[in-house]
């Protein structure tokens, strides 16, 4: 009986050590599976000078970039003037209504991914909104369908507003006017600095069109279930500034965009942990 007992004591201590072993080897494979850059600028480059511009293969490359493409501008043309971009002291610069987006569509031997983690840092010193505020005013970071050939930078655009006065997060989906009223709210949670950078991330799958993983300044927010990320609706990234009066200007700096692993290795692990238990227990 005894030595019945110890026989059934190591064989639970093996599943037990196995099943260890299989839980980390798990972990391991999703280590190793890590996201991968597709899109990168931090602006510390020694260029300077404008930087999203209206002519064609005039426009700043990306420290990191998908096949060698550059910046490409999204302008309003309601205002009859031309907004200002430049790169210096380690940032990039967007005057009143400019916003600056790379093409990610497919390419070669590249394929445009299903999920996507993107993030930016912001400083909106001495940007307004109208009085009443606007949904769609203050830094923006998202995706475009296409840029607009009229109207706001902001038409076509789906992703998150945060709004300069007050740090209230807006949810867009695609309109070209800023007095446009947003898919979903949320406020801000904390104290807002307008002087102060903040930075932004956030998960999207085109397959669900969903966003999720929302973080601004390390705190977690939670929108309702989405649709508008779908892959037609996601044909270029980046990031741009939506301001209410002419000569404002906003800081931009550590743009990324990189994919998100599918988490394929899990089930593998799974697998593998019950096959050796199961070949264990028979021992």
């Amino acid at each position: 009986m005894k030595a019945h007992m110890t026989r059934l004591t190591q064989s639970f201590a093996g599943v037990i050590t196995i099943a260890a072993i299989g839980l980390m080897l798990t972990m391991s494979s999703h280590a190793d599976a890590a996201s991968l850059t597709l899109v990168e600028d931090t602006f510390t480059d020694a260029g300077s000078g404008t930087f999203v511009v209206a002519a064609p293969g005039a426009d700043r490359t990306p420290e990191q970039t998908i096949a060698g493409r550059a910046w490409l501008q999204s302008q309003t043309t309601s205002a009859g003037s031309s907004f200002e971009s430049s790169v210096s002291g380690g940032r990039a610069h967007l005057e009143t209504n400019l916003g600056a987006a790379v093409d990610i569509t497919s390419t070669g031997g590249y394929v445009k991914p299903t999920r996507f983690d993107i993030e930016l840092t912001f400083n909106l010193d001495g940007v307004t909104n109208n009085t009443p505020p606007r949904d769609g005013r203050g830094a923006y970071l998202g995706f475009w369908s296409s840029l607009p050939t009229t109207g706001d930078s902001i038409g076509n655009m789906r992703g998150v507003f945060v709004n300069p006065e007050d740090g209230q997060l807006h949810l867009w989906d695609g309109a070209s006017a800023s007095n446009s009223t947003s898919l979903q709210n949320l406020a801000y949670n904390g104290t807002w600095d307008a002087s102060a950078d903040h930075t932004l991330s956030f998960h999207i799958d085109t397959t669900t069109g969903d966003i999720t993983d929302f973080v601004l300044d390390a705190t977690a927010y939670n929108w309702a279930p989405t649709t508008i990320f779908t892959d037609a609706n996601t044909q270029l990234a980046g990031f741009g500034l939506s301001a209410a009066a002419a000569n404002e200007t906003a800081d931009f700096d550590n743009f990324r965009l990189s994919t998100i692993p599918t988490p394929a290795a899990l089930p593998a692990g799974l697998m593998i942990m019950g096959l050796l238990t199961l070949k264990r227990s028979r021992l």
